[in-house]
């Protein structure tokens, strides 16, 4: 059913746009004028219905314009309507020509991994109130402002954190609120976070708490996810109009991003999900899931660093740990205890850990970081291959990514963790 509503959402804006065009056509010969007038027409018309009727669509709007104006040019140029022989023939023409691509793909291109929505920036929801606070209500100020007189929590992290795959009650950080009632435990996490952005957060809420409960938190519990993080460092946000959030100066971090700023065309590109027509294909579709694939791709190159923080390993790594210890001094200051808990990825947990990898390199790297810094370094390993071992690797792992599990655990593996962190984090 997707894969037929997503031919009718390409073929509708197409069928209107040819329409307009031949009766453009009929008016007098063809000319480029007249062509470009039925367009002109097409295009905008389409566009701004979509994008009215879907939302902030602009992926929608931007496909449908441009199908409507492939259509008024053809129509334009065809003058006439077709008979319904010749119809029927540029449907079977067109339908065969996508099929033969579908067969090509499917037989000379691997499968791609599914892109990541439900959107494409993750600070659109949730993380723009991380990095924002008191900018509007939100689950996270709710947390915090219900904390009363019980010591705060603060759990900073990634999307391993706060997938925002399932409600915020069954993350850990939801879970442990239940099994730790005499604590408010506020859940910043933010998908896609790298240790810039788990800084400038932790900066800012350290700031907020302050604010709204008249102390500091009780405690920051720091969650690196060394997969992604040190790769995703000095990624750009649309939320930032594309800037970095951070930027060193010598070996001191400084500020960006003091206020969201107004999104461009560009901006709300990358924030968009893709064309609704695309991702109903895709559930039948390889072509559709490369477009969906190579939207991603460039999604991400565009967000991408431009390399201010180095581009090898080595040099990567010496520009995070400037914001692993900047947090830690901004807390030290502040008389903030800070624990860390590593937060393993799937393949590592069912293979084993290789140390001579670039994530076994950066776990050696963060637990000498922590040695240094006098901070508790706790493994999430354990608990997690212990709800394998108990409940099934598609227990705890339930997503896909591609044709293999996502690396996010689902309920039941963050279940196991807040239990397990429930007995091991300070009071």
């Amino acid at each position: 059913m997707d894969v037929f509503l997503g031919l009718v959402m390409l073929a509708a804006p197409v069928t209107l746009g040819a329409l307009v065009g031949l009766a453009a056509g009929r008016v007098g010969r063809v000319t480029w004028r007249r062509t470009l007038g039925a367009v002109a027409v097409v295009a905008p018309l389409e566009a701004g219905v979509l994008f009215a009727s879907l939302g902030d669509a602009p992926w929608d709007a931007l496909l449908a314009g441009s199908l409507g104006a492939l259509g008024a040019a053809v129509g334009v140029a065809a003058r006439r309507v077709p008979t319904a022989r010749t119809a029927a023939l540029i449907a079977l023409t067109v339908a065969l020509s996508g099929l033969a691509l579908e067969v090509l793909v499917r037989a000379l291109l691997e499968e791609p991994l599914a892109p990541a929505p439900p959107r494409f920036d993750p600070l659109v929801d949730q993380g723009r109130y991380a990095l924002f606070p008191g900018t509007g209500a939100s689950p996270v100020e709710g947390d915090l402002a219900a904390a009363g007189a019980h010591p705060v929590v603060l759990h900073v992290g990634d999307s391993m954190v706060d997938p925002a795959l399932f409600p915020r009650e069954q993350t850990l950080v939801g879970r442990l609120a239940r099994l730790d009632p005499a604590r408010a435990h506020v859940n910043l996490g933010v998908p896609g976070a790298a240790p810039d952005l788990e800084w400038l957060v932790t900066r800012r809420w350290l700031a907020r708490t302050r604010e709204v409960t008249g102390r500091p938190p009780a405690l920051v519990v720091l969650y690196p996810f060394l997969m992604n993080d040190i790769g995703e460092l000095g990624k750009r946000f649309a939320i930032c109009g594309a800037a970095p959030l951070a930027r060193l100066v010598g070996s001191a971090p400084v500020e960006g991003c003091p206020e969201p700023s107004e999104q461009t065309l560009s901006t709300k590109l990358l924030v968009s999900p893709p064309p609704s027509a695309v991702v109903r294909l895709a559930t039948g579709s390889a072509v559709a899931r490369h477009v969906l694939a190579a939207l991603d791709g460039a999604r991400w190159r565009a967000m991408a660093d431009d390399g201010a923080f180095g581009r090898t390993e080595a040099e990567r790594w010496a520009s995070a740990e400037r914001f692993y210890e900047a947090l830690w001094r901004d807390l030290r200051d502040a008389g903030v205890p800070l624990v860390m808990v590593n937060m393993p990825y799937l393949p590592d947990l069912v293979n084993g850990l290789v140390a001579d990898s670039p994530i076994g390199r950066h776990g050696a790297r963060l637990a000498a970081l922590a040695r240094r810094l006098g901070v508790p370094l706790l493994d999430a390993a354990p608990p997690l291959r212990a709800a394998v071992e108990a409940s099934g690797l598609r227990a705890v792992f339930p997503f896909d990514r591609g044709a293999a599990p996502d690396f996010h655990p689902g309920p039941v593996g963050h279940w196991a963790l807040a239990r397990w962190l429930v007995g091991v984090l300070p009071r």
